[in-house]
């Protein structure tokens, strides 16, 4: 329970969402517009991969997914460290995660999630949450225990995979941000609480 290293990533401080696979750790710079290449054996940043713009950054079917632009995705391969936009969601993509051999993206202005497959880049589902944006903002993301979970102000909805259709809802949950899954159970911090 020792910090083992201190990475300078940027100079202004600011939320730095991190993704680790491939053999590094990524870490979406977003006001530079830079995902950030970290070699884990010696706690160094050893590339910089300019993109559009970010807003996180996920692992899936071998290569790093950024969310960039109004509608896009970028695909960075984690050999050659090139940045392609690749894939085309629907407006205001920010949080993106893999799960269930896919990759979920989830499109806060049109309130809804893209699934696409990483290996032909095509968008398999979008996902309706049914939410309307001038009430309500989507937060977070996770995949496990069956279900896709998306948190928003409107509570935290459970799309099952097999149908992409929402089949378990918690609205007793007060402000839901971030999720995760584990230990069989689903963890949700909450902004109101903190």
């Amino acid at each position: 329970n020792q910090v083992v290293a201190t990475i300078p990533i940027v100079q202004k401080g600011y939320f730095l969402p991190l993704a680790a696979g491939e053999g590094r750790v990524w870490a979406a710079a977003c006001l530079d517009k830079v995902v950030k290449v970290i070699d884990p054996a010696t706690n160094q940043v050893t590339d910089s991969v300019p993109v559009d713009s970010c807003w996180n950054v996920a692992i899936g079917g071998g290569q790093v997914w950024v969310p960039t632009g109004e509608r896009t995705v970028t695909r960075i391969d984690p050999t050659t460290l090139t940045a392609m936009p690749t894939v085309f969601v629907q407006s205001g993509p920010a949080l993106i995660i893999a799960g269930f051999d896919s990759m979920w993206v989830a499109n806060v202005n049109a309130m809804t999630v893209s699934r696409f497959d990483p290996q032909t880049r095509e968008v398999t589902a979008t996902l309706l949450t049914g939410l309307d944006r001038v009430k309500h903002n989507l937060h977070g993301l996770a995949a496990g225990e069956g279900h896709l979970w998306v948190a928003s102000t409107g509570g935290i909805q459970g799309f099952d995979p097999a149908s992409n259709l929402v089949s378990r809802y918690f609205s007793t949950v007060a402000d839901p941000a971030r999720l995760a899954v584990a230990g069989g159970s689903l963890w949700v911090t909450t902004a109101d609480a903190g």
